[in-house]
């Protein structure tokens, strides 16, 4: 069992042209600022079924404007106490690139158990903005094709919607999502916007105002037909893009990240070289 922390995978942390609500296909990447975010893991919470007793470990997402797209990094290392077996070393390795216009996304994961690799992904990912066929080439673990549903997005293109979403007072949002953490086909993601709230429960951070925008994320199998979602993500985002907070419910148990710093990057400098 990996620990997908968000992407805000995602997350992440981290998330919708296809809505309940109608948007005008805009470019918010303003709205981002490159940074570098570094979170504590713990647990939460664990019922009696669960065979996690304890969790501890860091998260370091690091997010850069490049001119012409956007540079992801994750990298996460979690120790798991388990109630009959020894303990678990999980980390993985998430690197990405996603063009301006949420067309084109490159990626490579990597998921290791105790130092050994577990998992190794890398492809590409094509999206048609207007509607049409989206499809994934994958090169690791097996050379592969893969058709996405009309509508699905990236990543940071999810983000930046529901950024907006909350800006403008709209409380849902529902999208495919594809981000290459995983073999596999998109997701869908179902997320309820909160209201908002006037700053982060954790320590004051330099440059870092509200207001914040709860959000709950359901997260579900592409071609899943149970009516629960495999995993349940919430978060918590300042409007610029910093995640200040996210939990991710697994069912048995639940683990909390918090940021412990951030360092902001320098924005991009782009020059255009005419013909």
């Amino acid at each position: 069992m990996f620990l997908r922390e968000m992407t805000v995978n995602y997350f992440f942390f981290l998330y919708a042209s296809l809505s309940m609500f109608f948007f005008v296909p805009c470019d918010f990447s303003h709205a981002l600022v490159p940074h570098h975010a570094y979170y504590n893991v713990a647990l939460v919470s664990a019922n009696s079924k669960s065979e996690v007793i304890g969790a501890e470990g860091t998260m370091e997402l690091k997010m850069a404007d490049v001119c012409e797209g956007w540079t992801i990094e994750q990298q996460s290392e979690t120790t798991l106490s388990l109630r009959e077996a020894a303990v678990e070393v999980m980390s993985s390795h998430y690197v990405a690139w996603e063009s301006k216009g949420g067309n084109q996304l490159r990626f490579y994961a990597n998921r290791a158990l105790n130092g050994i690799t577990a998992e190794n992904i890398k492809g590409e990912a094509n999206f048609d903005v207007d509607g049409g066929e989206s499809h994934i080439e994958f090169q690791k673990p097996e050379v592969l094709r893969v058709s996405m549903a009309p509508g699905t997005v990236p990543p940071l293109k999810h983000l930046m919607r529901l950024l907006n979403a909350a800006k403008t007072g709209h409380d849902m949002v529902s999208s495919d999502v594809f981000d290459g953490s995983s073999f596999g086909n998109s997701v869908h993601i179902d997320t309820f916007i909160a209201k908002q709230k006037p700053y982060c429960s954790i320590k004051k951070m330099k440059d870092l105002k509200g207001p914040v925008y709860p959000m709950q994320l359901a997260v579900y199998g592409i071609e899943a037909k149970e009516a629960l979602p495999n995993l349940e993500i919430q978060q918590n985002f300042y409007p610029n893009g910093v995640m200040c907070s996210y939990t991710v419910n697994f069912g048995n148990f639940k683990v909390k990240g918090t940021l412990q710093q951030v360092d902001y990057l320098p924005q991009a400098s782009c020059q255009r070289i005419k013909s």
